[in-house]
């Protein structure tokens, strides 16, 4: 049963006056627990496995005489449209969970900033809902403008007051609204962050032009909000005081282990290059490049070096891992190894937070396994090895391998296992790692591993460094701990971000 349900004739006598009233009442009737200046929040975000809770949306538009309505529900945990219908209709066109903005602006091929906005567009997604329209395309360019009429407007004051002020003159959202849509519930928790002791707000606001708190005040409508599931816990007391009070002191994060290679054209080694880029909310990360002619021989079962972020990757919205790689051939033509992405969304009925998920991603020739998970509460720390003593040489001649252990799963951050491919190091400068950026759960442990050598040509290799050390996440706080060998020993310096 819909927890309420609501009505709104597009073609209203009291125009853009009864749309704001109509988008007021939806975020009045989600509102959960404390709002922050102003800005209400939502129930909990349901994690998969349970039954979310929906409300109805009966949309309307008369058109020469002929009134057309359809009945939407969405979540009202993420406003996320699940499934819609023609009033009066007994089956619902249901969305399939995993349905997301990259998919739809292809199918209605047109980008969210070009979403044509006012009175009369809104009329036409109705009557196309609400009709018998079978075209892929007008379909989904009338489930974007439904989902930016409802969904986005209560999300974003922005929306909203664009939508309102493109009644009778249409309008579209632009590339900065775009990107704000596109970063919602990260800009939520950015929010929400600040009100835990000693945080301040913390955001990348290339993309959404947004920089500071009080712009982010300005923008929101209403806010998202994280699963109770991985939430700190508190007291009975305080929960019965303020059932939503205490928000999360991180931001949920991407981690993506290793990008392993499970056949290459059947070749032991096989010549790789290509590219594996990521895309959040924020910007596009490049994880790992190569030219045509700059290959790295790589075995099956071998996991490509990542060579990024150099920071912080965000789950708080959707994300894309998009691989496009190739094994070279000098004779005849290169062959495709993998080819795809990997689409998370995070307000689709699948998204798992905090469980390791392995994606095979395959090409005409071979595949690869990704291994990756989205941290719903993490902070990232910014990693640095540096040399203190390599067997009292200067430079030394550095091998070996360095990880890190976010209790999930491990990530490389060095790996020379040969002692050709050292690298020359003098005592007191870093260690060249091949990232640097690791996020944690804020309530686990980052274990970060070496095991290191100096090359000698005349006498044999000596061990710098064998071990571990551990940090636990404290937002803002730098660490430094050693980690010593039988001729030798480095210092690995952690901040928390």
């Amino acid at each position: 049963m819909a927890k309420f349900t609501l009505d709104f004739a597009a073609d209203s006598e009291e125009g853009s006056d009864a749309y704001d009233a109509f988008i007021k009442a939806i975020r009045a009737k989600l509102a959960v627990g404390e709002s922050i200046e102003g800005v209400p929040v939502l129930a909990p975000h349901v994690p998969p496995g349970r039954e979310p809770e929906f409300f109805i949306v009966n949309l309307s538009y008369t058109d020469r005489g002929t009134t057309f309505t359809v009945e939407a529900q969405f979540r009202t945990d993420n406003l996320y449209l699940v499934r819609y219908r023609p009033m009066g209709s007994d089956g619902w066109h249901e969305l399939d969970g995993n349905e997301n903005y990259t998919d739809l602006t292809r199918d209605a091929r047109m980008e969210l900033d070009e979403i044509p906005l006012s009175s009369s567009r809104i009329g036409a997604a109705i009557m196309t809902l609400a009709g018998r329209e079978t075209d892929m395309g007008l379909i989904a360019r009338a489930k974007l403008t439904l989902i930016f009429t409802v969904a986005e407007a209560a999300r974003f004051r922005d929306i909203s007051s664009l939508i309102s002020r493109s009644w009778w003159n249409e309008s579209t959202p632009g590339v900065c609204f775009a990107n704000r849509v596109r970063s919602w519930a990260r800009l939520s928790s950015a929010v929400q962050r600040t009100r835990n002791e000693g945080h301040t707000f913390d955001f990348d606001g290339e993309s959404t032009q947004i920089w500071e708190f009080v712009g982010a005040i300005q923008a929101l409508g209403i806010m998202h909000l994280a699963s109770m599931a991985s939430r700190p816990r508190r007291s009975i007391h305080d929960m019965a005081s303020a059932p939503y009070s205490t928000f999360f002191r991180g931001q949920p994060l991407l981690e993506i282990f290793y990008v392993r290679i499970n056949s290459i054209d059947g070749e032991a080694p096989g010549q790789l290059y290509g590219d594996i880029i990521v895309t959040d909310s924020a910007r596009t990360h490049c994880i790992w490049k190569r030219e045509q002619r700059k290959y790295v021989e790589i075995y099956p079962r071998d996991s490509i070096l990542l060579e990024g972020p150099s920071g912080p990757l965000s789950a708080a919205d959707e994300f894309y891992i998009e691989l496009d790689l190739w094994d070279y051939d000098s004779l005849s033509r290169d062959d495709s190894i993998a080819k795809g992405t990997i689409a998370f969304n995070p307000r689709g009925s699948f998204a798992e937070y905090d469980a390791v998920r392995n994606c095979e991603v395959t090409g005409k020739y071979g595949s690869v396994m990704v291994s990756y998970v989205a941290i719903t509460d993490g902070l990232y720390a910014q990693i640095t090895v540096v040399l203190i003593d390599g067997d009292g040489e200067s430079p030394a001649d550095v091998y070996g391998e360095i990880t890190a252990n976010n209790g999930h799963g491990q990530s490389e951050l060095f790996r020379k296992t040969n002692s050709s491919e050292h690298v020359d190091v003098k005592p007191q400068h870093d260690i060249p790692l091949s990232r640097t950026v690791v996020a944690v759960p804020t309530t686990g442990t980052l274990r970060v591993h070496a095991n290191l050598w100096d090359h000698d040509v005349i006498s044999g290799d000596d061990e710098i460094a064998y071990g571990s050390v551990e940090f636990q996440p404290l937002y803002k706080r730098s660490e430094k701990k050693a980690i010593t060998g039988e001729c030798g020993k480095v210092e690995v310096r952690v901040t928390w971000m």
